[in-house]
């Protein structure tokens, strides 16, 4: 009987995961979208007058995103209760450092709504002109990206473990366990390139594009396919 719940746990984790991922990716692609379309690196009038004139779905973005970390967390749950059975130890590791990031990235979002009370026009903001206004915006952009990518460090450490456990299971592919570790590696060689070499962050940032594609895959199979789990038992 035992066995029986523990089976049945994690088919009913299997399909929740599946339904979370889609909605994190749907969440999360959203904000980022609305923050790079609106965001121009070199015009920090544009971007603010941009973001102006869009505020309605900047502000969506925000919530959105915050949404995504709530998401997130559920996910990270799910997928433990998915892999406990294979293997408790990796799967509390890999639970426990993606939990670790959202906390970072909910207060890196502070720097997104800096830039909506930047650009609320509130009588207290008299003392700057706009352009220090519109300064201000872009430079609020940057340090929300910044905060990404120390919030990567730990996308990076959680994917790792999880890969691992996912080869063990035999409830995927293995070319999916050992995407996930590349695009583990890809995450952290970013993380220490932008932060240490700073002049060779364009060539690592598109090596953990292409390695970060071993996540996506993953992602699209829990969605499309899911795990294929063993009957139950009785």
């Amino acid at each position: 009987m035992t066995n029986r719940v523990i089976d049945l746990s994690q088919k009913q984790a299997a399909r929740l995961a599946g339904l979370l991922y889609l909605l994190l990716a749907i969440f999360g692609g959203f904000a980022q979208y609305m923050r790079i379309s609106l965001t121009d690196n070199d015009n920090a009038t544009k971007t603010a007058n941009d973001i102006s004139d869009s505020m309605t779905l900047f502000r969506l973005a925000f919530v959105s995103d915050l949404v995504g970390q709530v998401i997130f967390v559920f996910l990270a749950l799910t997928l433990y209760v998915l892999f406990r059975p294979v293997n408790e130890q990796m799967s509390r590791f890999f639970a426990f450092f993606a939990i670790l990031s959202v906390p970072i990235v909910m207060l890196n979002m502070l720097n997104h709504y800096a830039v909506i009370e930047l650009l609320s026009g509130d009588a207290y903001l008299g003392v700057y002109t706009p352009a220090e206004v519109n300064t201000q915006v872009l430079f609020r952009l940057k340090m929300h990206e910044t905060g990404y990518f120390i919030a990567q460090l730990w996308f990076g450490i959680w994917l790792l473990p999880l890969g691992i456990v996912v080869n063990e299971s035999g409830y995927f592919p293995k070319f999916l366990g050992y995407g996930l570790m590349l695009a583990s590696f890809g995450y952290l060689v970013d993380f220490f390139t932008v932060f240490l070499f700073p002049s060779l962050a364009s060539i690592s940032a598109i090596f953990s594009l292409f390695a970060g594609l071993g996540e996506i895959v993953f992602v699209l199979w829990m969605v499309i396919k899911g795990p294929s789990l063993p009957e139950m038992k009785s």
